[in-house]
């Protein structure tokens, strides 16, 4: 796997850790507790290697890891039901992609205080019931304390060391946007 491809999958990874919400009328995903959290990424299959990150987080920054991918949600997935249960909450997804069909659930259980795991399995129409499933990923979520000493809400830190923030890339997705805009105008 490409550095950047890696540095996709661990991006999606943290978003998927802070689950988009559902509709209004659904159960509503709490924030993390502000500060430092070390998020583990494990894939089953593929080969790929469990994946770090260390992210400082606050409320906004929390709600910024769900606007990252909410538009593209809400644009091709028709189902985004997130219902509280006993242990956590389970978040579902009936999203469209292209000519397929990819069916998500997210188990998320544990606190937004101290420590969480999300589990996510997606499917598409081609996968039989028997098949395993297309993609399954565990995020295991750890509070850590206040961020460190220069870190800034929104800084993740991957594998290596790089450090991205999470404001940096909506702005760039932004800019993106604008300048699609202006080309059509």
């Amino acid at each position: 796997m490409g550095r950047r491809a890696l540095l996709r999958a661990c991006i999606f990874g943290v978003t998927m850790a802070a689950a988009t919400p559902g509709r209004a009328d659904d159960a509503e995903l709490p924030m993390r507790k502000a500060g430092l959290w070390d998020v583990k990424m494990r894939m089953t299959g593929g080969g790929v290697p469990t994946m770090s990150v260390q992210q400082c987080t606050d409320a906004a920054t929390d709600n910024d890891l769900r606007t990252l991918y909410s538009p593209l949600a809400k644009e091709s997935c028709s189902n985004r039901a997130v219902r509280k249960t006993a242990t956590g909450y389970t978040v579902d997804r009936l999203c469209k992609r292209g000519d397929d069909t990819i069916t998500m659930k997210i188990e998320i259980t544990g606190d937004f205080n101290s420590a969480y795991e999300a589990h996510l399995t997606s499917r598409t129409q081609a996968d039989s019931p028997d098949d395993p499933p297309s993609s399954d990923l565990t995020l295991n979520a750890k509070y850590l304390g206040p961020c460190k000493s220069g870190q800034k809400p929104g800084d993740v830190v991957m594998m290596g060391g790089m450090t991205m923030n999470v404001k940096d890339i909506l702005k760039m997705r932004q800019q993106q946007s604008g300048g699609d805009n202006a080309t059509k105008n």
